[in-house]
């Protein structure tokens, strides 16, 4: 139960909080999105176009490793492999199979399974024995039956269906004696099911559930059980399987496909029947992810069986019904307001809604369930609101009461099923009738018309109050709707970095409110570039790299040569010069500014930023970087980038002790184990060394041992 402002208090329902379904009344609906329960059907040819069809195929096995499909080919007594995806072409496995009384041979065999390590189990039911081969080169790896009937254990009496688990662990219908025997893959007898009558089918779930036809009956074993199956009635059943949920699909002679759904406790309920639309029998079911329900069917007068696929969900059932338990409002005589469902009802599709209030829980003694309207309701009219279109709403049509039942029964159209997400029920009834003139509650019938005419008008008003509400939901970048961010975003013109996760980006823009201030400075864009990049900048602007000399005018001056003041030469701005800078390519045509005012005003409008970079992801660094720069510099500005490589990483691009060594000098061989300019340079002379080690030098210095004339 939850309480919101302006919105009332309402009672929730969802898969997640729980349905409260009564017992047996959640029925054929499948959880977790309430929905018509489907039925397999439209069967369609599989691999029809494939070459080397199977003549006769007797069973289905799937290896789930490789994805292929094994087919028992009773015509010609051999197995064969088709890929699930491709279905281009069906493989014969030649290493076994054909008529013959050896061990490599065999006489009508009718089942077929597929081990872990991708060996194959057949039923050679002719010869009454299990034989296992490897994969390729299709060794026989064990023969089990002495190649007469019998009845002692690890002996078979006409053996069918086999089917085996992750473990290794075979089930062999043993149909001539009754069982269904056990037996591990390397030869060691498990306890048998016994007491059955003639079991036909036999198939294991990924959890081990067992599932058994014994003639018309399907019995369900619990995983590691030998007793007490559940068991249900299935006329004329033939064949069975498992799909990755756990649900059940059996196969008849009468080419039906009966569905069942695991509802919890091991137990299972009936759900629906697929109908082929075919007349014939299914010799054989097994499910596949690929190719989904794959079938072989056998239609009447047909010269011989064909696989065929069938559509998990061909139809869906006309109906299901949802009832829940009783809903407690705890307040006397309540008023129960809306009911408003989360819920996609398609075009064709109906939900229909009936209440029924108490105000004793009267169901708990027994009472049946019986639709109910408003006691001011017109004589014989329908107490059932059927509701279409997404996301529909209504008013609980019953009476006053602290008690309330609700039925929901969804209506498919064959094709498509109504969805429902979640439940909402509204109490109690707060309407903006409380708000008008008493005398417009003097007659109950008008009253209670009023009162629902103008609960259509506050249904609107109400969802735009809440709104109004959580307004302020929006303008939080943590809280803000996925719709309203980039909005929310662009007030503060920061950019957002389309790799971003939700986290990432939300946190990014809560902080902008601290980088704002700083837009258009060096440390505003570094900022921004660390935050959307993900890198460290430095942005160095041109102007501050001038140091010019201004000669003093005397020698008090505090500016002069020599104190760490910076000499320009003429390569600084290589202006065209007649007999000094003449070469074409070296100088640099300019109109402006006038030669005196050029050392001032080169690079007044340019800066360049420095980042760290891989020297793999160049391209797309920089692009990022320069995504940031160019929205956040001046329109003035020109933006130079400069990406900076680490030069030299220690356990990557050099090991210490091997090709790293720390204060060695090596010998400089240009050329070999140096490159000038790139990573050596000449070193001084040994006269120069031992000069600068007394600070002097060869070299003339400024204020040390020179000076301009």
């Amino acid at each position: 139960m939850m309480k919101l402002p302006q919105t009332g208090t309402f009672i929730e329902l969802d898969p997640h909080i729980g349905w409260e379904a009564a017992i047996d009344h959640l029925s054929p609906i499948t959880p977790p999105g309430l929905a018509v329960d489907c039925v397999p059907g439209q069967p369609t040819a599989f691999a029809k176009t494939a070459c080397g069809q199977p003549v006769w195929p007797k069973a289905l096995a799937r290896h789930g490793c490789e994805g292929k499909l094994f087919v028992l080919d009773d015509g010609v007594n051999r197995v064969k492999s088709i890929d699930l995806k491709l279905q281009r072409e069906y493989a014969t496995i030649t290493g076994f199979g054909g008529s013959g009384t050896d061990a490599r041979h065999f006489r009508r065999p009718q089942g077929l399974a597929v081990l872990e390590d991708g060996s194959l189990v057949i039923a050679d039911t002719g010869h009454h024995q299990i034989k296992i081969f490897s994969r390729y080169p299709n060794a026989l790896l064990a023969v089990w039956g002495d190649g007469k009937s019998g009845k002692a254990p690890g002996q078979f009496h006409s053996p069918g269906k086999v089917a085996a688990d992750r473990c290794g662990l075979i089930y062999i219908a043993d149909r001539g004696n009754g069982r269904i025997q056990r037996i591990q893959r390397e030869g060691r007898l498990e306890a048998p099911i016994t007491g059955l009558k003639a079991p036909s089918g036999v198939a294991v779930a990924p959890d081990g559930t067992l599932a058994v036809v014994d003639t018309s009956i399907i019995l369900i074993y619990a995983p590691g059980q030998l007793a007490g199956p559940q068991s249900f009635a299935v006329p004329l059943a033939s064949c069975v399987t498992f799909d990755d949920k756990a649900y059940i699909y059996v196969g008849t002679s009468t080419a039906l496909i009966y569905k069942f759904e695991p509802v919890g406790d091991g137990t299972y309920r009936n759900v629906g029947i697929g109908v082929t639309g075919i007349s014939g029998q299914l010799l054989d079911l097994l499910w596949t992810p690929e190719a989904q329900l794959v079938g072989i069917l056998l239609p009447h007068c047909a010269p011989a069986p064909a696989l065929s696929t069938f559509q998990v969900c061909g139809n869906y059932l006309s109906s299901g019904t949802l009832l829940t338990k009783t809903l407690d409002s705890g307040i006397e005589s309540c008023i129960w307001d809306r009911v408003q469902l989360h819920a996609t009802v398609p075009q064709g599709t109906v939900i229909e809604v009936t209440t029924q209030t108490a105000d004793s829980d009267v169901w708990a003694k027994g009472a049946p369930y019986q639709a109910e309207c408003s006691a001011y309701s017109v004589p014989g009219q329908s107490c059932v609101l059927s509701l279409t279109g997404d996301d529909p709403d209504c008013l609980v049509q019953s009476r006053p009461g602290r008690y309330l039942r609700l039925q929901l029964k969804l209506k498919s159209n064959g094709v498509v099923s109504p969805t429902l997400q979640s439940i909402q029920v509204g109490f109690p009834r707060s309407s903006y009738l409380q708000y008008l003139p008493a005398v417009y509650q003097e007659d109950d019938q008008s009253r209670v018309f009023l009162d629902r005419f103008l609960r259509i008008f506050q249904s609107t008003f109400d969802g735009m109050d809440q709104t109004l509400d959580n307004l302020w939901t929006r303008f939080d970048p943590m809280s803000a709707p996925g719709s309203w961010f980039n909005w929310l975003a662009s007030w503060l013109a920061f950019p957002i970095n389309p790799l971003w996760s939700d986290n990432q980006r939300r946190s990014a823009l809560k902080s902008a409110g601290q980088i704002y201030p700083l837009r258009g400075t060096p440390s505003g864009v570094e900022q921004l570039v660390k935050q959307y990049s993900g890198v460290d900048a430095r942005l160095i602007e041109h102007f501050r790299l001038r140091q010019l000399v201004i000669l003093p005018d005397s020698p008090s001056s505090s500016t002069a040569l020599g104190s760490g003041m910076r000499l320009w030469s003429r390569d600084y701005y290589r202006r065209l010069q007649v007999g000094v800078y003449s070469q074409v390519g070296y100088f640099d045509l300019t109109g402006e500014p006038e030669p005196d005012m050029e050392p001032l005003a080169w690079g007044a409008n340019e800066f360049t930023v420095f980042f760290d970079c891989d020297p793999y992801q160049v391209s797309s660094t920089t692009q990022s970087v320069s995504q940031v720069v160019e929205r956040e510099k001046p329109a003035y500005a020109k933006a130079n980038y400069a990406p900076v490589f680490p030069r030299m990483r220690v356990g990557v691009q050099s090991t210490l002790g091997v090709d790293t060594r720390v204060g060695e000098i090596t010998p400089l061989l240009l050329g070999t184990t140096g490159v000038l300019d790139y990573d050596a340079i000449l070193g001084c002379s040994t006269t120069e060394t031992q000069l600068r080690a007394q600070r002097t030098t060869l070299q003339p210095q400024l204020d040390v041992n020179a000076r301009l004339l």
